[in-house]
C-alpha cells in the first residue's frame, strides 16, 4: 500500500534520567578506614560511609536506569517485527529478491524516538558493540534473534541527532551501519497519529458520480473506499494498526534494500530534478494513458491478452520517450531503484502473508494510480515511479526473463528488459500507439489531463515541500 510519509516536527521533552554526573572518582585509600584502632567507628565517620554508599547506589541507579529500562509495547513490536523479517530473510531470501539481499545479517541501529527527541538505540549484526558501550538486551526466548544491545546513550549523538528519519550508513565504531528511527505513532501503538500523517493521493472525484461506462483507470478512484472501507475517511484514511505494523516491517526492509543497492549495484545515471519535469497537458494525458495499459497488463487473464496490453504500453512509453528527454533521465533510474524496492516489498509482504501489500496488489488503487486530483507534480514526477516500477518487475516476472534481477542490479532499468523481450516492431509502434488511445478511452483521459494541468501549475516546483492544505 504506497503512502506518502508527512513528517512534522515534536515538540522536546525531558530526558527521563539525566542525572549530573559531578562527583570526582574516589580512591581506594580515601574510601578504606584505618583498621589498626580497636576503637568503632564514630558517628561522623558512620554518616560519611552511608552517605557514600547511597552516593554510588543512586549513580549506579541512574546509569542502569537510562541503559537498561525495560523495554515496553512499543520496543517488543519492534523485536517482533525484527524476527519476523529475519526468518524469512533467512530462509528464503532468493523468493524475496536473491540471496545477495540479507537484511538478517547487516548492521542496523534502531533509534527509538519520542516527541523529537532519541531516547535510545537497538545495535543488531554489528561487530563490535561493546565498543560503542552496548548492553545485551533480554529477549524473549522465541523470537529468533541475533543478540540485540541497547545503546544510551547514543554513540556519535549530534550526528543521529540530525537524521530526520533515516540514514543509509552511518559510521559507528568503524563498521557502516544503517540508522533508522522509529515510534509508537510509526508502529501504530498510539492514537495519535498527528505527527505522522499517513495521506492518499486521491479522494472519490466527479468520475465516482457518473454513470456507468466507466474503464479499470477511471474507477480506481471509486475502488479506493470500496476496497479498503475500514480505512477510508475522505481526503485523508486513519490506518488501523494491522496496516502501521505491516508498513512499518516493509519500510524498514524498503530503505534497508536501498543501502544494499548503493553498496552493490551500478545504478542508471539519472536524477531528481522534479522541478523541471514536464507536466503540460499532453505529457500528462500520455503518462494516464501508459498507467492504464500497464494496469491492464499486469491484471490480464490470459497470456495473449496480457502481451497485447504489454505492447501497447511500450508503444506508449517509446512515444513518450521520442518527445521528452525526462523520462529517459528520471523515470527509468527510479524504476530501477524504488520500483525494485516495492517489487521486493510485494514479495516479501506476500510471505508474511499481509494484507495490503503483496504479491495480488500491484494494481490496488494506491499502488497504481493514474493521477490525483492534487499533488500531481509529486505524483507525476516522482510518487508512481514506485508502483511503475515494481509492476514492471512483475511482469518480468510472468514473461520469465532470465536472470533479470542481477541485469537491473548490473544497470539495466525493469523497462529496458521488458521493451527488448516484447518490443514491437518500428512500424507498428504508430498503430498500436493508435489502438493503445482508442483501447484506454484516450479522449476521457484527455479531459482529465487538462484539469490535472491546471492543477499542477498551481503546485509548488519542490515537491518535497508540498503542503496539502496550501492548495
Amino acid at each position: 500500500f504506497s503512502f506518502v510519509f508527512r513528517f512534522y516536527p515534536r515538540a522536546s521533552i525531558a530526558k527521563i534520567a539525566d542525572l549530573p554526573d559531578t562527583a570526582q572518582p574516589i580512591s581506594h585509600s580515601r574510601m578504606s578506614l584505618k583498621t589498626s584502632s580497636r576503637r568503632p567507628p564514630g558517628p561522623s565517620t558512620m554518616r560519611f560511609i552511608l552517605l557514600l554508599i547511597a552516593a554510588v547506589a543512586v549513580n549506579a541507579y541512574a546509569s542502569d536506569h537510562q541503559r537498561a529500562q525495560p523495554s515496553d509495547d512499543t520496543d517488543r513490536a519492534v523485536f517482533q517485527s525484527l524476527a519476523d523479517l529475519f526468518d524469512q530473510f533467512r530462509h528464503r531470501a532468493d523468493e524475496i529478491w536473491t540471496g545477495d539481499y540479507r537484511l538478517d545479517r547487516m548492521p542496523l541501529l534502531l533509534v527509538r524516538e519520542e516527541e523529537g527527541r532519541d531516547r535510545y538505540g537497538f545495535l543488531i549484526n554489528h561487530p563490535r558493540p561493546a565498543a560503542l558501550g552496548g548492553v545485551e538486551e533480554d529477549l524473549p526466548a522465541n523470537l529468533k534473534l541475533p543478540p540485540i544491545y541497547r545503546l544510551a546513550p547514543l554513540p556519535e549523538k549530534n550526528r543521529i541527532a540530525a537524521i530526520p528519519h533515516f540514514d543509509f550508513s552511518v559510521e559507528l565504531g568503524g563498521t557502516g551501519t544503517f540508522v533508522l528511527k522509529y515510534s509508537a505513532e510509526l508502529l501504530g501503538l498510539s492514537d495519535d497519529f498527528a505527527n505522522t500523517d499517513y495521506e492518499f493521493m486521491d479522494e472519490p472525484s466527479e468520475l465516482a458520480q457518473s454513470d456507468g461506462g466507466l474503464t479499470a483507470t477511471d474507477r480506481e478512484v471509486m475502488d479506493e473506499q470500496a476496497a479498503f472501507p475500514e480505512l477510508a475517511e475522505g481526503d485523508f484514511m486513519v490506518a488501523d494498526r494491522q496496516f502501521m505494523a505491516e508498513q512499518w516491517a516493509l519500510y524498514l526492509a524498503h530503505e534497508v534494500f536501498h543501502s544494499f543497492q548503493l553498496d552493490n549495484w551500478n545504478e542508471q545515471i539519472g536524477d531528481q530534478d522534479t522541478a523541471d519535469y514536464p507536466l503540460d497537458e499532453a505529457h500528462l494525458a500520455l503518462i494516464m494513458l501508459e498507467t492504464a495499459a500497464l494496469r491492464a497488463a499486469v491484471e490480464a487473464g490470459s497470456a495473449p491478452a496480457r502481451a497485447e496490453h504489454t505492447r501497447l504500453f511500450i508503444a506508449v512509453r517509446e512515444e513518450r520517450i521520442a518527445r521528452y528527454a525526462e523520462v529517459q533521465s528520471l523515470d527509468l533510474p527510479q524504476e530501477q531503484m524504488e520500483g525494485t524496492a516495492k517489487y521486493m516489498e510485494h514479495r516479501l509482504g506476500s510471505l508474511l502473508n499481509f494484507k495490503y501489500v503483496n504479491l495480488q496488489t500491484f494494481t490496488s488503487p494506491d499502488a497504481l494510480t493514474t493521477m490525483p486530483e492534487r499533488g500531481i507534480r509529486s505524483h507525476a514526477a516522482f510518487d508512481r515511479f514506485y508502483g511503475t516500477g515494481a509492476a514492471l518487475c512483475r511482469l518480468l516476472d510472468v514473461f520469465a526473463v532470465d536472470g533479470w534481477k542481477a541485469r537491473v542490479a548490473g544497470g539495466l532499468s525493469p523497462y529496458q528488459l521488458l521493451r527488448d523481450r516484447l518490443a514491437p516492431d518500428d512500424a507498428q509502434r504508430g498503430a498500436l500507439l493508435s489502438r493503445a488511445k482508442k483501447r484506454y478511452r484516450f479522449s476521457k483521459i484527455q479531459d482529465r489531463a487538462k484539469k490535472a494541468a491546471i492543477q499542477a501549475a498551481k503546485e509548488p516546483r519542490d515537491i518535497f515541500a508540498w503542503d496539502d492544505d496550501a492548495f
